[in-house]
């Protein structure tokens, strides 16, 4: 399951992404969550939201089998400015360190 690419197009507010200014991404073709919420002025619906959530559970799944194991302590998801969407629905998620 995918969030929809057309999650990050018109809007219908009149707000464009090109418009936005991206201090979430790293020049690639994602979008923090925080900006999409900002873009559309209101929260995601349902469907959106549990993709969302079924995409981070899996970013962190693959990243848990990928990590050796004794490596360092899981980070956190501050908030939704870690959470980014690619224009293919796909979510990566970058993590502070646990304190």
């Amino acid at each position: 399951m995918l969030i929809s690419p057309s999650a990050l197009q018109d809007p219908g507010d009149g707000a464009k992404p090109e418009d936005l200014s991206m201090d979430c991404t790293d020049g690639e073709d994602e979008l923090c969550l925080e900006e999409i919420l900002t873009l559309y002025s209101q929260p995601i619906n349902e469907e959106q939201a549990w993709a969302v959530c079924y995409q981070c559970c899996r970013w962190l799944t693959q990243k848990q089998r990928r990590k050796e194991t004794g490596g360092s302590p899981p980070g956190r998801i501050a908030g939704p400015g870690d959470v980014r969407i690619r224009k293919d629905g796909t979510v990566k998620l970058y993590q502070q360190s646990s304190p």
